[in-house]
Parts: structure tokens; C-alpha cells; sequence
């Protein structure tokens, strides 16, 4: 999320019941449709922790690429893999993983995967286009375990998920870089985007700082559309989870902004924005295309409250966000399984809707 536990917490009854029946050799009968077995949501649970803890303890920017693509690899993911260069001033890279459709349309699941501090060193690297990153974020505070491994392991569950069967759309996985330096990631990739794909997105899903302890998920109000805001309260509604509305604070964005509003004038004016004198240098993002999708942003609600906006707008890293606070004791894993589940139920309920000739196997949902 850029600025200009429940943690695990399943109850007591499951460890029992776990422990009486020897672990995950017996599946417990399905507690609802969209749930399989205890067992499966345990293992599903395991693996967005491991994307999570991998990524957040990857060291820096660069690091925490390397255990992106370990972890896309680990998942059987690597057939469905491309690599894009951001810019001339970082060492990161986007990954992008296209799962197949029988429609040739796009939608897009977007999450970034680096982090940052806020300290005047992080602000100065910010005002160059994060030239500095590689050097110094491997000394940050953060562990950058809510913004923004949080929604990295969201939607490469949803990749796996969505690899493993047919599907309507074409799904387009964006995991974002440079995002912490002005949204460089998301706005080289819809800049260099060929007219044809442009055409062909029908919507964007942005999910951003998710899952966090003592907070539910959120659609944004304000940047989110509302037929796909809709789409994602109803599927909250039919699977019993708790999905809230949140408005998005003034001083930050996130990945969605370049999808939603994508020109010559508006890629300039992000530069300024949020990089300042950095948006004055030569970007791979300038003279692109038009480009106004849909757009649905997650995020934890509340998460960027406005004392802690006082204190990153003075550069110190003391806010819920881009410090020391951001770290993998927050993370609630429940959450970020139950907001899985919805983003699936979502998708297949639209991929429904769109076609009258879809398989029968597009209306089974992601159950686990």
C-alpha cells in the first residue's frame, strides 16, 4: 500500500477433533458447501502462511522476489510464468501468471509484493524511483508481512486453485513490483500493454494488506465499482463470512489506480504525485494507451487510521504501516483463507453469469 490474530486462529473444538481422529488421515464430513474438510482448510491455511512467512523473511526487495518465483515454482506454477522489467532504476521485476480460459477476455488479480520503511532514506530512494532499493531495503524495519505478502499469498492460492480446472476468462496474475516507489510495477505493465489485451480486460481484482489480527477485510468504497462491489458482498453473503465497506484514505493508493485510469496526462500526473521530482525523469510508463477498467480493491479495514497517516506523512516509522509494526505476528490466516474463499466464489459466480454455455463444472466454486 503506498502512503503520499485471529492469527491462525481456529477453535479449540478443531484441534480436538483433529487430535481424536489422528491428524488429516480421517476428513471430518464438510461443515458447509464451499468447505471440503478440516484437513484442506488446514492445508490451505499452511500454505498462504508459508507464502507469507517466505516472503517475509525474504530480507529486501530483491529477496522477496526470489521467494515469489521459489514459491510460484513450489505451487507447479512455472509453465504459467513471465517476467517484465519495471525500470531503469530497480532491480525488481513483475511476475505475471496467465491461466488460460476459453474466452479470450481478461480479468486481473493484482497484488504487490514489495515493501518499504518510512524514513527519510526510503523517502529520498522514493523521490528517484526507488534507485536506492536495492541497497536499503534489505535493512528495513518492516517485514512487510501485511502490505503486502498478505494479498501475494490470496491470489497465488487462487492461481493454484484456477490452474487445476476449466475456466471461462482468461485469469491474468499480476504480482506487482515497485509498488512502495509510486506504483512503477502496475503502471509499466498497463502502459506496455498490446491494444488487444486492453480490449480484452474485463475487470481488475486489486487485494492489498489483507488479513490483519483484530481487523476484517474490506471492499473500498470510493475506488472499488460498484456492480463488482456487489459481486464481492454477495459472495461474503451466500459463504457466512464477514466482508465489510471501508473508505480509502486520502494519502495512499494502490495498485487498482493505473487500471482504473490509464493515459498519456494521468500516467505523467501519478509520477508527480507520488514521486515528486522523480516523476520528472524518463519513465518506460509515459506515452501509453487509454485504459478504464473495473476495478474491486481489498483491504483490512481501517488499516491506515489517521494518527498513523500523521506519523508516516513525517517520515518515521512508528505507523501500522511501513515499520516495525508490520510484522508476521499480525497476520490472521483464517481471514486471509476466508477472503480466498470469497474472491473464488466471486469469480465463478460471474463466469456463470457471463456465459449460458459454460461447463458445469464453472458453477462448482472454489471449495477449498
Amino acid at each position: 500500500m503506498t502512503q503520499s490474530s485471529r492469527a491462525l486462529r481456529w477453535p479449540a473444538t478443531f484441534v480436538l477433533l483433529l487430535f481424536f481422529l489422528g491428524g488429516c488421515q480421517i476428513a471430518a464430513p464438510p461443515i458447509q458447501d464451499h468447505l471440503r474438510s478440516d484437513c484442506e482448510i488446514e492445508k490451505k491455511a499452511e500454505s498462504l502462511q508459508a507464502t507469507v512467512g517466505e516472503l517475509a523473511n525474504g530480507g529486501g526487495n530483491i529477496g522477496r522476489l526470489a521467494a515469489l518465483k521459489e514459491r510460484i515454482v513450489a505451487k507447479g506454477l512455472s509453465q504459467y510464468l513471465t517476467k517484465q522489467h519495471i525500470d531503469w532504476y530497480s532491480l525488481q521485476q513483475n511476475l505475471i501468471i496467465e491461466i488460460p480460459g476459453q474466452s479470450e477476455q481478461i480479468v486481473y488479480l493484482v497484488a504487490h509484493y514489495d515493501k518499504t520503511d518510512a524514513t527519510p532514506l526510503s523517502f529520498t530512494s522514493l523521490m528517484l524511483n526507488g534507485v536506492l532499493d536495492t541497497l536499503i531495503s534489505p535493512i528495513y524495519f518492516s517485514d512487510g508481512a501485511l502490505d503486502n505478502a498478505t494479498g501475494v499469498a490470496v491470489i497465488l492460492e487462487l492461481a493454484t486453485k484456477l490452474s487445476q480446472q476449466d475456466n471461462y476468462y482468461t485469469y491474468r496474475f499480476l504480482f506487482a513490483g515497485s509498488e512502495e516507489t509510486g506504483l512503477r510495477g502496475s503502471r509499466v505493465h498497463v502502459a506496455r500493454l498490446p491494444a488487444e489485451d486492453r480490449a480484452a480486460i474485463a475487470f481488475a481484482i486489486n487485494v492489498d494488506t489483507v488479513g490483519v489480527r483484530d481487523k476484517n477485510n474490506c471492499i473500498t468504497n470510493g475506488v472499488s465499482d460498484p456492480q463488482l462491489s456487489y459481486q464481492a458482498a454477495a459472495a461474503a453473503q451466500r459463504l457466512r463470512i464477514e466482508l465489510n465497506h471501508d473508505r480509502y484514505p486520502i494519502s495512499s493508493t494502490s495498485d487498482y489506480l493505473p487500471f482504473q485510469q490509464m493515459s498519456t496526462a494521468s500516467d505523467f500526473s501519478y509520477g508527480l504525485q507520488l514521486n515528486f521530482v522523480g516523476g520528472l525523469l524518463p519513465q518506460r510508463s509515459w506515452l501509453p494507451g487509454t485504459l478504464s477498467i473495473p476495478t474491486v480493491n481489498f483491504s483490512s479495514c481501517g488499516i491506515v487510521e489517521s494518527s498513523s497517516d500523521f506519523i508516516t506523512n513525517f517520515l518515521l516509522p512508528f505507523g501500522n504501516l511501513h515499520g516495525f509494526r508490520d510484522s508476521t505476528t499480525l497476520v490472521d490466516i483464517e481471514s486471509l483463507y476466508e477472503l480466498y474463499l470469497v474472491i473464488g466464489n466471486m469469480l465463478r459466480t460471474i463466469e456463470k453469469e457471463s456465459t449460458l454455455n459454460a461447463p458445469e463444472d464453472l458453477t462448482t466454486g472454489l471449495r477449498n
